[in-house]
Formats: structure tokens, sequence, C-alpha cells
């Protein structure tokens, strides 16, 4: 797939539709094209403008985006007159944007063409592309495309296709060049499928050209910072994680970034600044959450705890980097007893390094963000000299609950497939705009970071966790926001927020429990998938595919919203105003969410002693 273009519309598709639907199209700004059982619906990501044509009527001409796949059934309930006919039961669906002019569109030199014909067929004949279109009056592809002609200039390429059956059966720039109707820019590609593939996942992105302002996250598990500061406006340019597990997560999930594989002990400003490129860029924020377990109010407290360390050295890389401002997060606990101590020493080591602290120091709750989760947490916001100081963000007054995150997840234990890994297809229907934003379903016109390329009818991140008869019985009979008193674990109420999800214990305590909530009324504790909707990731974020390492990474992360919220403070006081990306991440290596230790250290090169093992059972997961 050749680099897509920052502007413009790179890839049309030409659409035809039965006059009586017209008004629905209009009103519901949605458009379906019907799908063969097996093809893949990722591939239309690739659509970002979609024209309608109808016969002798105008064309319409809107920006589109694939939003879902759904069945015969759920068109009708939504007033849409199916054919008689069908094309089979699965629907590529797209939302329709701002209505434009065909003219504009379809003059794009740089665009790729794909002339659909949804006209059912068991075999794709030499004459095919030439038979009648019931939905078009009688035309045919042909005719429909010589009409479409007025409109173009040069088109890069144009194709008919089928797409229930992924054919593709007249290369048309070939027949328009035979024709001498136009001169395009040379023959199309011999293989027109190959232009239409998922393409290149190279992302090519190089983010300290790209403008937005500069990030650096240490500690970064597996990126709930990153992504909260990224939404706001950020480009993560590097992120330092100790565990490699948790640093291949990363880099699954943020494929533009330079994750930095290493113990923070060991690491540098300046060897931040040679890894990522940086050269000397001014870098505007750099954020990090030290292991915390030092200061929790859960378990030991001690001041000299030899955690407590990392937070010297967190001071030592700012101090090193100098960025504009810095921001530490860290647990309710070190503001609050014996901790206040060390809490005003770390603020006048800020102090001489010469950054000035946002203060009073606040402790802030997700569920005040937009999380359904109440998670309390301190930021810690620091300005260098000559910067202002920020103000911490306002609470929003509407809460989310646990319905509007989890209630449209289709149910993990309905899927044989999910006892040994951690995804299926499966196909919903999503309604509540909390979880339609996390799904990609919806705009979220607070959301500046990159679009990523993902397939919103794959459940992921959903391993089941098989239970005793009793257990389920004691998770049935448990009311919803209580303990269940033997297991000692939450259920959820739909109406409410969640308590924190934790991690659970290392193995200086010898625990390694990562104690989940219960659904709040399937007799289960939720899955890796549900627990990332409570904590505010998005459908499209990537875990370890084990519970245990899953679980473990969201626990251990900041809720992306309630970082974003943070972020856009600081983004305010830059003085600079966020901008959407115009580049689509697209996936990377997927075996870097299944390594073991042993294979995630290797591809860092580094030892796979870097932290302790965990010791479980064999057949433990």
């Amino acid at each position: 797939m050749r680099k897509e273009e920052a502007s413009g519309f790179s890839c049309v598709l030409v659409g035809t539709y039965r006059t009586e639907n017209a008004d629905w199209i209009r009103r519901e700004k949605l458009y379906n094209l019907p799908l063969d059982e097996s093809a893949d619906p990722s591939v239309y990501r690739r659509f970002t403008a979609v024209v309608l044509y109808a016969g002798d009527a105008a064309p319409l001409a809107y920006a589109a985006e694939f939003s879902e796949v759904v069945d015969r059934e759920w068109l009708k309930a939504n007033g849409y007159s199916v054919a008689k006919v069908p094309h089979g039961n699965r629907y590529a669906l797209f939302a329709l944007g701002e209505k434009t002019s065909a003219a504009r569109v379809l003059s794009d030199p740089k665009a790729e063409v794909f002339v659909c014909s949804t006209r059912w067929t068991g075999k794709i004949d030499a004459g095919f592309y030439s038979k009648p279109l019931p939905s078009c009056g009688g035309e045919s592809i042909p005719s429909i495309f010589e009409k479409l002609r007025p409109y173009f200039r040069k088109w890069k390429s144009a194709y008919a296709f089928n797409p229930v059956q992924m054919d593709f059966f007249a290369d048309l720039m070939e027949t328009v060049n035979r024709q001498s109707a136009c001169q395009g820019e040379g023959r199309a590609p011999s293989r027109p499928r190959a232009a239409l593939a998922s393409g290149d996942r190279r992302n090519s992105l190089c983010a300290k050209r790209s403008g937005r302002p500069l990030a650096i996250d240490l500690f970064a598990g597996c990126g709930g910072l990153s992504l909260g500061f990224e939404q706001a406006g950020f480009d993560i340019v590097a992120a330092v994680e100790i565990d490699p597990i948790h640093a291949a997560v990363h880099e699954y999930n943020f494929p533009y970034t330079k994750t930095i594989c290493a113990d923070i002990k060991n690491v540098t400003g300046a060897d931040i600044r040679k890894m990522a490129d940086l050269g000397d860029r001014d870098v505007d924020v750099v954020f990090g959450g030290a292991p915390c377990q030092g200061f929790s109010m859960i378990g030991k407290r001690a001041l000299d705890d030899p955690r407590n360390q990392l937070i010297g050295h967190y001071l030592r890389i700012v101090s090193d980097i100098r960025p504009k401002y810095c921001v530490l997060e860290n647990v309710k606990g070190l503001t609050v007893g014996n901790h206040v101590k060390f809490l005003r020493e770390l603020i006048d080591a800020l102090k001489e390094i010469r950054y000035n602290v946002l203060l009073p120091y606040r402790v802030l709750n997700a569920a005040d963000y937009g999380v359904p989760q109440n998670r309390q947490r301190l930021f810690l916001i620091a300005a260098r000299e000559g910067q202002g100081l920020p103000s911490y963000p306002e609470s929003i007054e509407a809460k989310t609950t646990i319905r509007d995150a989890i209630d449209d997840l289709p149910d993990a234990d309905k899927y044989s497939d999910l006892l040994g890994d951690d995804s299926v297809e499966a196909f919903w229907t999503t309604t509540r705009p909390y979880a339609r934003k996390l799904r990609g379903l919806m705009e979220d016109s607070d959301d500046f970071g990159y679009p990523r390329v993902f397939d919103r009818n794959r459940l992921t991140a959903s391993m089941r966790t098989v239970h005793t008869e009793l257990s389920q019985q004691r998770f049935l009979e448990a009311p919803q926001g209580e303990t269940e008193p033997h297991s000692r674990f939450f259920k959820l109420a739909w109406t409410g927020q969640s308590n924190t999800l934790r991690a659970g214990t290392d193995s200086a305590r010898g625990g390694f429990t990562s104690p989940r909530p219960i659904h709040p009324v399937l007799p289960r504790v939720i899955t890796v998938r549900e627990g990332a909707r409570i904590h505010s990731y998005p459908d499209w974020f990537r875990f370890h595919k084990t519970k245990w390492h899953g679980f473990r990474e969201i626990g251990n992360s900041v809720p992306p919203l309630l970082a974003r919220a943070v972020g856009r403070s600081v983004m305010k006081a830059l003085g600079i105003a966020p901008k959407k990306p115009s580049i689509v991440l697209r996936p990377v290596d997927e075996s870097l969410l299944g390594f073991d230790m042993s294979e995630a250290a290797s591809h860092f090169g580094v030892s796979r002693n870097v932290i302790a093992q965990r010791k479980r059972k064999r057949d433990g997961k």
C-alpha cells in the first residue's frame, strides 16, 4: 500500500443504493455494504470518502469512516429497507461525516477509487462487470463509470469490485486509458487486491518532526500515562520500562515511540536523548509513576523502603533532560502520616533543581474525570523556572457507570476459543456513548491521539477464567456493590463505579494475587477487556495475552482519561492548541503480546532476570 496522504481523500468508495433508502442514509448518516462471510472488514478502514450513486440522481458524497459489521436483522430493526434478494448476512457499516461535493472527492488526483457492484452472483465471469445493477435502474458498472467521468481528472487508480466476494473484476483505469479518455499516472498495479489490503505496517511516523509537543514516560508500564498524554496532544518520543513483557506491550501500542527496556537506575537523560534521536530539542514534559508499594496504604508503610529510591532517579533524569514540565503520579498514601515528610522533601528537591511545584498538591479521583472507577492518585506537577504553572483539571459532574462501560461486551464464557486464547471474532451492538467512544464508533472531540487501525468485531483481551460451581453460586448470590464474603472480591453494580483495580502483590510479599471484581450479573470475575473498559482504555489497546500480565498492566497503570485531563492542563499551560494527527497507525507484530520473559528479554537484549520472576503453579496462567 502506498503511504497515505495527510489530506484529501486517498481511497474512495463509489457505492450504489436504492432510492427508497436515500432518506434513511441522510437521516442516520450511515451506509452499508455487504460482506462475504470470510471477508476481513478491517480493509475497509482505508476508505476516507463514500460517493453514493443511484441512477440519474446527483451523486451523494460524504467523508466516511468504517464503523462496524452488522447483520440483516440490525438493519431491519433500525428502519433500513433490506433488499428482497439478500447479499448475505454481514454488512460493513460506514459512518458518514461531513457532506461534500462529488466533484471534490472524485477529482482528487491521488485517489484510489473503488466502484462497487453488489449484484449477487456465484461466479465472476469475463462479462460480469457489464451486467445491470438493480439498485441503479439497470445501469452497469461501465455506464456508472462513464457518467462519473466528468468529475475526475487523473485518478491514481480505479477498480470495479464485488465486496461480497472481494473479487476485482475490472481495472477501470486500464479501460479508460485504452479508450484515451484520460491520461492516468501509468498503469494501475497488476494485482488490485493488494491495493485494498491492510497494508504498510512500518508506521513511518517520526514524532520529533510532527510538530506536536514532546513527552517522555518514565516507569511506563503498558502505557496508561503515555496514552492519556498522547490523547491530550503530545507525542511520546521515549518510554522507559524495566519489565521486558510490559515494555513489549508498550512497543505494540505505541509503534512511533522509542521504547527503552532498562532499569532507570542505569539510564541517563543523555541516553534517552540519544536513543530517541532527540538531539538537543526542548522536551515539553516528563512524567511517570514510580512503583508505589513503598508508600501504599495497603501493607507495610516505610519511609526507608528501597523502592523509594526510584523517585530519586526520576528527579535525576528530570534534571538531566530539563523538560518544561514534569508530572509525578503516586498513591494517596504519600499524603498521609509520616509520608508527608517525604513528600515535603520531594518538593524541596524539585526546587533545588529549579522547578516550581503547583501547590497545594492534589489527590485526583479517576471517577471525577469520566472513569467508572474510584481510584485516587496524587499528581505532583512542576514547571521549569520561567514557565507558567498549570492548574489542576476541573472535575466532571456526570459519573460514568459500570453499565456504561461494559454492558455491551459479549460474555466471554460463550466462546470456547477463549479458554486458550485471548481473542475471538464476535459481532455485537454498542449504544452507550462511553463504550462507543472506546470502541471507535463515536467521535471523541477531546481525543487528539493517533487513529489506530483495528477490527471492531474482534473481542480481545478476553481469555476466560474457569470457576467452580460453588464459586459461581456464591458470585450469583452476592449483592451488587458489596464484597462477596468468601473470596473477598467486590461485586460490581451496574449503576455505580468499580473499586480500585489492583495489580496484585509482588514476589517480595509472596502473593502474586490479582483480585478482580465480580461481574454484576454473570457468575465470574471480569475479563481483562472488561477491566480495560473500566480503566478507560480504548478497544484498540492490547495487553499481554495472559490474564496474569494483562491485569497487572491495567492495575499498575493510570487510567488514560485521568492522564488525559492532567495532560490537557499541561498543554494549556504551554499555550498550544492540540491538533489531531493525520497519520493512521497500524498494528505491528502481534507476537509482542505473547512473549514469555525469556522471549521479551531477548527482544530487547536484556537479562531475563532484570526483575524478580513469578513463581506459580505449572498450569497457571
